[in-house]
């Protein structure tokens, strides 16, 4: 009985966990039309992996979290915004003219050098793949499936519950009470 509450309340923190999730990822997802800037929430943001010119520090497919910091160092790897893009590369050099340049792991030659302004934020952490599923999800067809997967777990019936309101036949024979009388 106990296992059962349990699990009842794993459940239910679960599902509260998931649509926080998914009502994140739809005002990011509705913000990211708005604006040429990364979408952000207190300072914080996602990105996805799309090439491979990070590898192998941050593999294709990878989604990283990135954080706004009040300045940047050399060897950090961080998001910037250009030409309605974003990148992810890391700071190879910091100019005295504020001139921060960057070059992904993989490539041979360093990018156009750029400014911090430009900067939307420096990677805290990358987890490989999951990238690619949370791009999946963005899409119209799997946001309706998180959608519809969550009103089930939402609206599915709890054996306890449904034990309550509709017992089975066997029960309602059992608990019901005869009587017999005798006609003589």
């Amino acid at each position: 009985m106990m296992c059962k509450r349990i699990l009842r309340v794993i459940s239910k923190v679960i599902t509260v966990i998931v649509i926080g999730i998914y009502l994140i990822q739809l005002y990011l997802m509705i913000q990211s039309t708005q604006t040429n800037r990364l979408p952000k929430i207190f300072g914080w943001g996602e990105v996805v992996f799309l090439s491979g010119s990070m590898e192998p520090s941050i593999k294709t497919g990878s989604l990283a979290l990135i954080h706004e910091q009040d300045s940047y160092e050399v060897d950090d790897i961080v998001t910037y915004v250009k030409d309605y893009t974003l990148i992810t590369h890391r700071i190879i050099e910091i100019h005295d003219d504020e001139k921060i340049v960057v070059q992904g792991d993989a490539n041979n030659v360093e990018d156009e050098p750029i400014t911090k302004n430009m900067i939307e934020g420096k990677v805290v952490c990358s987890v490989p793949y999951i990238g690619t599923v949370i791009r999946q999800l963005k899409t119209p067809i799997g946001m309706a499936g998180v959608a519809g997967i969550g009103m089930m777990i939402i609206l599915w019936p709890d054996k306890e519950e449904e034990d309550e309101f509709c017992p089975s036949p066997c029960t309602a024979v059992s608990n019901a009470s005869y009587s017999f009388h005798a006609h003589g």
